[in-house]
C-alpha cells in the first residue's frame, strides 16, 4: 500500500499514522510545516513530534496519544530482550574462561606431577650411579 498525503490529510487517522515509513512521516511534517522535524531524526522521534502536533492541533483525538505509549512499552520491551541477551552472553563467556583456567590449572599441575616423576627417576638413578661407584 502506497502512501498518499492528500488521502491522508482528507481523512487522517492514527491506524494509517502507525502504518507510515520515516520518509511518509516526513512527508506530513513538511504538508503541516512542522520545522521542528529534521530527516535526521529517528523515526520514533518524528512521530512523537508529529502525533503531539496532530493532536494538539484537533487533527487527530487525544487517544492518538497511546500510539507513543504502545511504542514506548515496545521499545522497553525490545531493550529489556537486548539486555538480557547481553547477561546471557556474559554468564557463557565468564564460564567459558572459568572452564579454560580450569583447564590451564589441571594441565599445569600434570606437568608438575610429570615434573616430581621425573625429578624422583633423576634421584633414583644418581642413587644405582652411587651404588655402582661403590
Amino acid at each position: 500500500m502506497s502512501f498518499h498525503i492528500d488521502e491522508f490529510v482528507a481523512n487522517p487517522s492514527q491506524e494509517v499514522l502507525t502504518s507510515l515509513r520515516k520518509c511518509d512521516l516526513l512527508e506530513v511534517a513538511e504538508h503541516y510545516k512542522i520545522e521542528a522535524i529534521r530527516s535526521s531524526m529517528l523515526k520514533s522521534e518524528i512521530k512523537r513530534i508529529l502525533v503531539n502536533f496532530l493532536v494538539e492541533e484537533d487533527i487527530l483525538p487525544e487517544t492518538a496519544l497511546e500510539i507513543l505509549e504502545t511504542e514506548k512499552t515496545d521499545l522497553l520491551k525490545i531493550k529489556q530482550m537486548e539486555f538480557d541477551m547481553k547477561v546471557r552472553q556474559m554468564e557463557m563467556e565468564e564460564r567459558a574462561r572459568e572452564r579454560e583456567e580450569r583447564e590451564r590449572d589441571a594441565q599445569m599441575q600434570r606437568g608438575r606431577e610429570r615434573a616430581r616423576g621425573a625429578n624422583a627417576k633423576g634421584r633414583e638413578r644418581a642413587r644405582e650411579g652411587e651404588r655402582r661407584e661403590r
